[in-house]
């Protein structure tokens, strides 16, 4: 960047505390800052440094060009260093997630390819994926694992089809997807069910909800970042069922399995498998109540869990109501060795707590990131959700998108933005499938992010200015005396040129109450000196450097009255 002949003030000034920011060396007076708020070293070299209180230096370069009394001037984003290291893997989606840092597609080799589904291969496979993920997850003997198609959206909705309507409904939402359960229950199925919901960031308070009535929630919010801290609220006695789709916990989180009766999930989200196969578990309470129970609407054959009044066993043994994918099914099998091999679920937990701790600690150490979720007990170990607080943003979902995209074009971090129904900011996945080298590599590229579109915004500020005022370059005319200032004698803060042009250069501040001189306000005493200085001449005295007659020198001040301007 090469050293710029000097500073524009005035009314560029005017548009950037308009804009939110502040001048000088970024910390506020009372902080304690080592450097002068008007003198620190980015003015020396002919950079603006507009900041906030306690906040880094934004250097944005003003570029002059003096002619006789004339000041032309463009302000240029001035580049801000990226970081030196990215993520090995940028992918931080929520959802298909990242696969496991052992993935390679040299371990599909031995998917049963072109069988059929129903031959003994791949039935083999199927039972070994339901009996795998038994153990892995420590779920209950006497609990129903089936493979069904659709995704999580599947089993959940399967669930809710077979299962409601024999007791009082209770729902509980929370965040996007569990609203979509109260649509499928209240607008489709016609329950008159009990809503409860929260907003997001938050959940419902539990201990107001009555489980003697069926009970459907999303045990993490994928789109929220909050979870349930635990089940001890869930009686063991309870006379409803708790229909629970826990897709972005397990394999994460810790779940209470005899107090929820049906438990959903995908492949594609903790372990990172692929898209559209579901997993339905059912608990005694849920079967006897298939058993028991005919709903009254009609059940398509996708739906269908039961036969003469029987649990059709066969589908959680691996024999599904639907064609599944073999290749898929292969990879789930990965999924799940590679799972074991780093501790199975504790290990997987303790991964998802590493990464999720990364991102808290980063949004401890900057102020104008933050979680959605404000109560730490409810913030999810696996998706977590931000938002920006810096209050120079106005629009939070143009900001947040261009910082994703900005990420994005150069392959440090992909999907990380928020759920298109969640309020805007980020949303970085912290499943055991992603590296905690590769959160701390992307971090500070979310910084780089972060301040290169804020600095885009002074820059929008300053163009819309001069656009205001000239289609050309920005033109501030300095005008004749025409008043005296008052804080003295006009020789001690005004020198004229050789060519004896008067200029009076308190007047871009001058309307705005900033006077020169002493900084003081109405005669009031200044505690200290900030001198402001033009091109061409020294920053001591009033003589022409270069005897060319451009010159010209003010000691400018502030007003008392706002000493972090």
């Amino acid at each position: 960047m090469p050293r710029v002949p000097g500073l524009m003030w005035g009314c560029y000034i005017e548009a950037a505390h308009r804009a939110g920011y502040r001048f000088g060396c970024g910390r506020s007076v009372a902080a304690g800052c080592g450097r002068d708020t008007l003198g620190c070293r980015g003015f020396a070299a002919g950079v603006l440094r507009l900041c906030r209180p306690c906040r880094p230096c934004i250097p944005v370069p003003v570029i002059l060009f003096p002619t006789r009394g004339t000041y032309y001037g463009r302000v240029a984003l001035m580049a801000i260093e990226q970081p030196a290291t990215r993520p090995t893997n940028p992918r931080f989606s929520s959802g298909p997630c990242a696969k496991p840092p052992a993935f390679k597609l040299e371990h599909l080799a031995d998917a049963a390819l072109g069988r059929s589904h129903r031959a003994v291969i791949c039935r083999g496979k199927l039972k070994a994926a339901i009996d795998e993920t038994r153990d892995i997850l420590g779920i209950p003997g006497d609990y129903r694992i089936g493979i069904v198609p659709a995704s999580d959206t599947g089993a959940f909705e399967m669930a809710m089809w077979n299962l409601l309507g024999a007791r009082p409904v209770e729902m509980l939402a929370w965040e996007s997807f569990g609203a979509d359960w109260v649509t499928d229950v209240v607008r489709q199925l016609k329950i008159e069910a009990e809503v409860k919901s929260a907003d997001y960031g938050e959940i419902v308070d539990l201990t107001s909800v009555d489980f003697d009535k069926d009970v459907c929630f999303t045990w993490n919010g994928t789109t929220s970042g909050v979870r349930v801290p635990n089940g001890d609220v869930i009686p063991a006695g309870r006379a409803g069922l708790t229909l629970c789709d826990a897709t972005s916990a397990v394999f994460a989180q810790d779940l209470p399995w005899t107090r929820l009766d049906v438990i959903t999930f995908s492949w594609q989200k903790v372990l990172g498998g692929e898209a559209a196969h579901g997993m339905l578990i059912l608990g005694p309470r849920a079967v006897e109540r298939l058993e028991t129970y005919i709903p009254p609407w009609p059940l398509p054959k996708i739906f269908r869990l039961t036969r003469d009044g029987r649990l059709i066993e066969a589908v959680f043994r691996g024999e599904t109501i639907n064609t599944p994918s073999m290749l898929a099914v292969e990879d789930y099998l990965q999924n799940l060795a590679w799972a074991r091999s780093v501790g199975g679920l504790r290990g997987l937990i303790l991964r998802a707590d590493r990464n999720a701790a990364t991102i808290a600690n980063f949004v401890a150490a900057h102020d104008w990131i933050d979680f959605l979720a404000a109560d730490p007990e409810l913030r999810s170990n696996t998706s977590a959700c931000l938002k920006f607080t810096d209050a120079r943003i106005s629009d939070d979902a143009a900001f947040a998108t261009a910082v994703v995209k900005r990420l994005e074009s150069l392959n440090v971090a992909l999907d990380i933005g928020a759920y298109h129904d969640a309020p805007p900011g980020l949303r970085i996945w912290c499943g055991g499938t992603v590296e905690t080298t590769d959160i701390k590599a992307m971090l500070p590229w979310l910084v780089w992010a972060f301040e290169t579109e804020i600095t885009a915004l002074a820059q929008a500020a300053w163009s819309i200015l001069s656009r205001a005022r000239d289609p050309g370059p920005f033109r501030m005319r300095i005008p004749p005396i025409q008043r005296t200032i008052p804080n003295g004698p006009q020789s001690s803060h005004l020198w004229h040129t050789q060519r004896n042009r008067r200029s009076d250069l308190s007047w871009p501040w001058y309307r705005r109450g900033f006077l020169s001189g002493c900084g003081s306000r109405q005669g009031k005493a200044c505690r200290d000196h900030r001198p402001v200085w033009w091109p061409g001449h020294s920053f001591d005295h009033g003589r022409d450097l270069d005897n060319s007659g451009r010159g010209i020198v003010a000691k400018g001040h502030w007003p008392c009255r706002d000493r972090d301007r």
